[in-house]
């Protein structure tokens, strides 16, 4: 299960993903993202993303999360922030999908951690 939430008071476009991802919800978050990213000024916001309890993503679900950290990547989001995530076999499949996705974000260990770093 994925959320998408805009905190337009702070600036902030906050996704969080927890368990296991179906193809079907990966496809509809992707659609999602896009929207809530054009549907705001993305050089005023930071983005936090929070997959610390998402489960190992399925070989066939890889290119989509691909292309949802490419987006992160390629948006002027001010900071980016990502919580730690807690699956092992996630980080190393984040590390081999998109090295560059490790290197631009801050890692921390709690959505209020990322927001006092603001």
């Amino acid at each position: 299960m994925f959320n998408i939430k805009i905190d337009r008071i702070n600036k902030l476009l906050i996704t969080i993903g927890e368990g296991s991802i179906e193809y079907d919800e990966a496809v509809i978050f992707l659609q999602d993202l896009y929207e809530t990213i054009n549907s705001i000024n993305a050089e005023e916001y930071a983005i936090i993303i929070d997959t610390s309890k998402v489960k190992p993503v399925p070989s066939h679900i890889v290119p989509l999360m691909k292309e949802s950290m490419d987006l992160c990547l390629a948006t002027p989001f001010i900071k980016r922030f990502s919580v730690v995530m807690e699956s092992t076999l996630l980080k190393m499949q984040v590390r081999k999908v998109n090295k560059r996705f490790i290197q631009r974000m801050t890692f921390v260990k709690s959505i209020d951690e990322a927001i006092k770093l603001l």
